[in-house]
């Protein structure tokens, strides 16, 4: 089932996370796991498709930080919790680095209830983290509904049950039928020294067009898709950082 852990960090001179930061906070991620389960960090950190995502994410007091860490895998969140607990990350770029593990919030859905999300006639969907989308040897960093919901049901046929799957035929309705109402968008780069990627950060809205044309399924189908966004995170390298997402309050939950 699907996890979501929010793990308050403080840094000894919190700013506005960078690539660096959250390739590091990828790296102690794997430590967790490494403490806890090496051959598991190691299937991990090999896999072509990460059962994980996590980034640094910015609070409204500006000496901390949340970290906030989504498993796609239930048999990740033993182990990462395990060795969480007994980790000691110590610095992170010539920072200190301390977790307070015991203050750590845990919220999960499984994937049957995501599947049971009611339909809505709107879908409110915000990036905390730049979002961009890897298509062939470029990044498009514009998100659209075709190339988010894309991003979302790739990782549903990968990490959901079987029985759970979803037609790829969603796809094209999606492309027809949801279209943008509105957005408030900026674009925002990331560089670690070798290489730079701009990505969008904000908020979108998408609505439905013609509903009553299609069967109701396949709305159902949009919504478990939107609904499982938070915990797969959108477009590319979800797990150093990039495509933090979230529903906004009251659409799709």
């Amino acid at each position: 089932m699907p996890y979501e852990l929010l793990i308050p960090i403080r840094m000894a001179a919190a700013a506005r996370p960078g690539l660096p930061e959250q390739r590091g906070m990828h790296a102690i991620f794997l430590a967790a796991l490494q403490t806890a389960d090496p051959a598991l960090s190691q299937i991990v950190h090999d896999a072509f498709v990460k059962p994980f995502t996590q980034a640094l994410l910015e609070n409204d007091d500006r000496d901390k930080l949340t970290w906030r860490v989504t498993l796609l895998d239930d048999n990740l969140y033993g182990p990462f919790v395990a060795g969480l607990s007994s980790l000691n990350p110590g610095r992170l770029l010539n920072q200190k680095v301390h977790l307070d593990a015991p203050a750590m919030q845990v919220h999960q859905r499984t994937y049957a209830e995501l599947a049971e999300t009611a339909a809505a006639p709107r879908y409110e969907i915000r990036f905390h983290t730049p979002t961009t989308f890897k298509q062939s040897n470029r990044h498009l960093p514009i998100p659209d509904p075709y190339l988010c919901f894309q991003s979302w049901w790739s990782r549903w046929v990968y990490f959901a049950p079987p029985a759970l799957t979803i037609n790829i035929a969603l796809l094209d309705i999606v492309q027809t039928h949801l279209a943008v109402s509105r957005f408030s968008l900026h674009s925002q780069a990331w560089s670690d020294g070798q290489r730079r990627l701009i990505g969008a950060v904000g908020k979108m809205q998408m609505v439905t067009l013609q509903p009553k044309k299609l069967e109701a399924h396949w709305w159902q189908e949009v919504a478990t898709l939107a609904a499982f966004a938070p915990y797969c995170g959108t477009g590319h390298k979800t797990s150093q950082g990039l495509g933090q997402t979230s529903l906004a309050p009251g659409e799709a939950r």
